[in-house]
């Protein structure tokens, strides 16, 4: 089943491929690098605020990884895929879950920005890019 592109969606599917009936995050009670929102950890490397949907977007990869499973964040270009991904890498960075390093893989058109919003949300994050020729 694929999760439908609303953040309530994200939450219905991913419960429901866990089975449960209520989703549960594990961040409810930590301030919060979401304006009005509980459920993400303050992040000390994120120089930046998320917005509702890209928080229930971190959240449901953090939902994802709890439970080992795997998820991609898909819809349209302009949204913050790209902060959502950094600030996921920073929450496991942070938590001290990150033994090794993270391969993003990504279009040869897109290696420029990545590295650009890496440096501008995420600076304490080292980044290397490596693409053929």
């Amino acid at each position: 089943m694929f999760p439908s592109r609303t953040p309530d969606g994200w939450k219905r599917s991913a419960t429901q491929a866990a089975g449960s009936s209520t989703a549960t995050f594990p961040f409810a009670s930590l301030p919060s690098v979401c304006k009005g929102r509980g459920e993400v950890p303050v992040l000390c490397g994120l120089c930046a605020e998320l917005r509702g949907y890209q928080c229930e977007g971190l959240n449901w990869m953090q939902y994802l990884r709890e439970r080992n499973l795997s998820g991609v964040l898909a819809d349209d270009m302009g949204l913050g895929k790209t902060v959502q991904t950094l600030a996921h890498i920073l929450v496991e960075k942070e938590s001290g879950r990150l033994d090794r390093s993270v391969l993003v893989v990504l279009p040869t058109t897109l290696i420029h920005n990545w590295r650009e919003e890496a440096k501008k949300f995420a600076p304490d994050l080292r980044v290397l890019d490596l693409h053929g020729p």
